[in-house]
């Protein structure tokens, strides 16, 4: 289900089998239609009862997201999956780091992670997905653990045991 102010994005939403295409400002009435509907459809299917979350996997032959929609206040931005350097979970959102911004958006790592390419990006830690054009170099501290410096960028992200593997060829 898509929720948006532009109509611009209709038929590509509908192309990536949206179940619905909602238009803000948004009607309590609208959306509650919406929702039944859906549930009936999720009831008639026999897939889940009334009381399974509504929420469910991306299906694996769906392309791999190429924009995020991050707001701050009344801006919306379109960011590019190009332009971002890493992810890094935040409490229950998601800190987007690019090369001249930072941005926050909703989508938890675990649900981000399926719809990035994977020949593009790579987990490394289980708060940070992190962009392998962005990576300068992996260094290994005196203890054995390693961290990715990034290009242009002061941050450095940590690499977990779990995820290590990844970079042992570097």
């Amino acid at each position: 289900m898509f929720v948006t102010a532009h109509d611009d994005y209709a038929v590509e939403a509908f192309d990536r089998n949206a179940a619905d295409y909602l238009l803000k400002p948004l009607t309590d009435a609208r959306l509650l239609r919406c929702i039944a509907r859906l549930q009936r459809e999720e009831q008639a299917s026999g897939a889940a009862s009334a009381s399974a979350p509504m929420l469910m996997p991306m299906p694996r032959d769906t392309a791999p997201v190429r924009w995020l929609t991050v707001s701050a206040g009344d801006t919306t931005r379109l960011v590019s999956i190009e332009d971002v350097l890493y992810f890094q979970a935040a409490d229950k959102y998601t800190e987007v780091v690019t090369a001249t911004a930072r941005h926050v958006i909703r989508t938890p790592l675990k649900e981000l992670l399926p719809r990035l390419d994977a020949e593009s990006f790579a987990q490394v830690h289980r708060s940070v997905i992190v962009a392998y054009a962005a990576v300068d170099r992996v260094e290994r501290d005196l203890m054995g653990r390693l961290k990715i410096h990034l290009r242009d960028e002061a941050a450095v992200l940590p690499v977990s045991r779990a995820y290590a593997g990844q970079f042992r060829q570097m």
